[in-house]
């Protein structure tokens, strides 16, 4: 298991949906191992208040003992809640119900960091209640009680070699799987990065913004061009300023960089692909994802 060390709010203020920042450390120091645009993989469990209303319907006492030791409340914690109850043994059955999926997040650090970071948006559904893997990860979940994660491989969003010129293009919480993509060339040496990211408001919404603001003073990421869509009443977005440097884009390309794009499935992801269509042709645009040079994690 891995242990919930540091959660904190990164957009107090913001007109969007809670953004949080955790870090998780193993068990076993060993188990930091992975390489950019790997994939975190984490099980939820239930919060205890909505075990304790679905126990309630049914009359049930969450404080019954299994065959395992742990409670009925216990096991309910980790498996899917059905919304009816076959006659019979309800403790026998519960432990036949389907564990809970785990849910997949973009590792925003590398472990040379000493911890897994991650950057999610606290999801609210039409009932009002949190999502079931954000609202793990952002309320239930305690700093120092743990969680199951393990790691899935990526390799098709790994970095390019450290000689490639790389274009990061990103929105949101996106940047979580852009900032382990720089952290990686900044190790490795390798400063041809270009970075474009959208958000809502630059006092609110600029996720590791000290960060990239010296990383770019510093000559490690020497282009940085950020857009926020409620400053200044443009309503512009990061596809807008790719547009915008549809030129310089084709240059980047020409000197065979890669483009990695994370973020938005709906709006961002799309409009980018528009953009890189409109300036390469669909045939050009084909090239470039058989090539491997044009890669997108997108959710």
């Amino acid at each position: 298991p891995w242990t919930l060390a540091q959660r904190r709010q990164l957009n107090p203020g913001s007109q969007g949906g809670p953004a949080y920042h955790l870090q998780l450390v193993p068990n076993d120091p060993a188990l930091l191992t992975w390489q950019a645009g790997d994939i975190a993989l984490i099980t939820p469990q239930h919060a205890p208040a909505r075990v304790a209303q679905w126990l309630a319907i049914f009359g049930l006492d969450g404080a019954q003992r299994l065959a395992d030791g742990r409670t009925l409340a216990e096991q309910l914690a980790t498996v899917e809640l059905p919304p009816a109850l076959p006659a019979g043994n309800a403790v026998d059955w519960a432990l036949t119900l389907p564990a809970l999926k785990a849910r997949e997040y973009s590792i925003a650090s590398m472990p040379s960091d000493g911890h897994l970071a991650l950057l999610l948006r606290r999801l609210t559904g039409p009932d009002g209640n949190p999502g079931l893997g954000s609202g793990w990860l952002c309320d239930t979940l305690q700093p120092q009680q743990s969680t199951q994660l393990r790691i899935r491989s990526n390799p098709s969003f790994h970095p390019p070699g450290n000689d490639t010129p790389l274009v990061l293009i990103g929105n949101g919480t996106g940047i979580a799987g852009l900032r382990s993509q720089l952290r990686a060339r900044i190790d490795a040496g390798a400063t041809r990065n270009w970075l474009l990211f959208g958000e809502r408001s630059r006092a609110c919404d600029y996720h590791f913004g000290d960060e990239l603001d010296a990383w770019h003073a510093g000559g490690l990421l020497p282009k940085l061009d950020t857009t926020f869509s409620r400053d200044g009443g443009q309503h512009r977005h990061v596809q807008h300023a790719l547009a915008a440097q549809a030129d310089e884009l084709k240059a980047w390309l020409d000197d065979g960089a890669v483009v990695m794009v994370c973020g938005s499935l709906k709006g961002m992801a799309p409009d980018v692909d528009a953009v890189i269509v409109q300036l390469l042709g669909q045939q050009g645009r084909d090239a470039l994802l058989a090539d491997g040079r044009y890669r997108r994690d997108v959710y």
